[in-house]
């Protein structure tokens, strides 16, 4: 595959999920991602482990590379082995953003091209939480069911989309890191920003 590598599989996500559980709240504390207008992202709901230190602010969201710790990430101390294994995984030089993304049943990310020097900066990867059956995720040409404990990497330079079909909420933690291998397959790809 070309926009979509598989990074890791097995990871253990039981603690992060049950820390989920217990803290439902959480998904309801920022909710500007969906809510923005035009927004690719309305079926979703989002817990900021790392963003931008200001976090509606769309010039920041979209050209600011700094990244900070948000109190949810002490909340979810589970979330810490997940995102350290996957740096492991990419040979990573430096960690971005960091967030979970709850994609209700039957909705979509509709499609779209990260943009902007924060896009261009990092590479993104998914680790999936939960997914059933029925979630595809699609960039160019691609598709994949990212099954549950795998990580992977994607050209988000590309345009992506996502269509949870199943029943059931799918949980993805996404973490955005500086990761030279990855970097050089989006250049391979036509350009550094993938274009």
């Amino acid at each position: 595959m070309r926009y979509l590598r598989q990074v890791a599989a097995g990871l253990d996500t039981g603690p992060l999920l049950a820390e989920l559980a217990a803290q439902p709240a959480l998904w309801r504390e920022l909710t500007f991602r969906q809510a923005f207008p035009g927004s690719a992202h309305r079926d979703t709901e989002c817990i900021f482990l790392r963003w931008c230190t200001e976090a509606v602010d769309p010039a920041a969201v979209f050209f600011s590379t700094e990244a900070v710790d948000y109190p949810a990430l002490a909340a979810l101390p589970a979330a810490q082995p997940l995102i350290d294994a996957l740096l492991a995984a990419v040979d990573a030089e430096a960690l971005g953003r960091v967030l979970l993304v709850n994609l209700q049943p039957q909705g979509e990310i509709t499609p779209h091209i990260d943009e902007g020097a924060y896009a261009d900066y990092y590479d993104r990867f998914h680790i999936a939480l939960a997914s059933e059956p029925g979630n595809a995720f699609t960039v160019g040409a691609e598709t994949v069911h990212m099954a549950p404990g795998s990580a992977w990497w994607f050209n988000h330079k590309r345009e992506h989309t996502v269509r949870n079909g199943s029943a059931v909420p799918r949980l993805h933690l996404i973490v955005d890191a500086v990761a030279p291998t990855y970097r050089a397959l989006r250049n391979l790809d036509g350009g550094a920003d993938g274009r």
